[in-house]
């Protein structure tokens, strides 16, 4: 049934996704200490100062993927096997999320030249990949732990 734990928890993993759009939930903030902007306007992720999904179409869809796997599972309730398919999908779209991000961080942050000194502020949209693993993991925690339920039942009649 819809209003079963794991239907909460995979609300709450879409929320989580959901977040990323939100301006606050960046993956990183820049400063400039020395060297300028100039520094800043060749790189594909700092350019604007602020390092979020919207730097890389790559991130942004496997949010969106992601956000939208969480909320069709939340609907599958029906068919258990289907509804764990889904939210393992939906939970390595979180863990791309997680190295994606980091390896463009790294891609771009080498390329930016030695002589600037920046600085760096992780920002609260590195914990929403994390908190969706969280919530995923639980959810199919609890969706393999109603099928275990609903098979011996079967077994009883």
């Amino acid at each position: 049934m819809i209003q079963r734990i794991q239907s909460i928890f995979l609300l709450f993993s879409a929320l989580s996704f959901g977040s990323l759009f939100a301006q606050f939930m960046a993956f990183s903030d820049v400063q400039v200490i020395k060297g300028g902007n100039t520094v800043l306007e060749g790189s594909a992720l700092f350019a604007d100062k602020v390092y979020n999904i919207w730097d890389n179409y790559l991130l942004l869809g496997l949010t969106i993927l992601g956000l939208l796997l969480s909320l069709i599972a939340i609907f599958m309730f029906s068919d258990r096997t289907r509804q764990m398919l889904i939210s393992r999908f939906a939970f390595i779209c979180s863990i791309l999320i997680l190295i994606m991000a980091a390896l463009l961080f790294l891609i771009d942050y080498r390329a930016l030249p030695a002589r600037a000194e920046l600085l760096f502020d992780i920002e609260y949209g590195v914990l929403a990949p994390i908190a969706a693993l969280v919530f995923l993991a639980l959810a199919l925690r609890f969706i393999k732990k109603d099928d275990k339920l609903v098979r011996s039942m079967d077994r009883l009649r």
